[in-house]
């Protein structure tokens, strides 16, 4: 639906009680793909192991955003050199 949300835009309209609502007669003129149930099974197992690895290595990201920020701007000025980056890293690094 993010991704078609102008195919689905009929289907919401204003409603002076809550902001929005759904049509049902809107709702009815769209077509939906529903895959197969064991094809849909399929995906979600992918997608839940995906979502997994991405929480497990987003820490590690965070972390090594941080020390590009911190190691970049020492870089460009000149205030590290590359062959002095590695003994600087094992002092900040825990």
């Amino acid at each position: 639906m993010r991704i078609k949300a102008a195919y689905f835009y009929m289907a919401v309209s204003a409603s002076s009680r809550e902001g929005q609502s759904v049509s049902s007669q809107g709702l009815s003129l769209l077509r939906v793909v529903v895959p197969p149930r064991d094809v849909q099974d399929a995906f979600y197992s992918f997608d839940t192991r995906f979502a997994e690895r991405i929480a497990a290595i987003e820490p590690e990201s965070r972390t090594l955003a941080a020390l590009g920020d911190t190691l970049l701007p020492k870089l460009i000025s000149g205030e590290l050199r590359v062959k002095d980056a590695e003994t600087f890293l094992e002092r900040i690094v825990v």
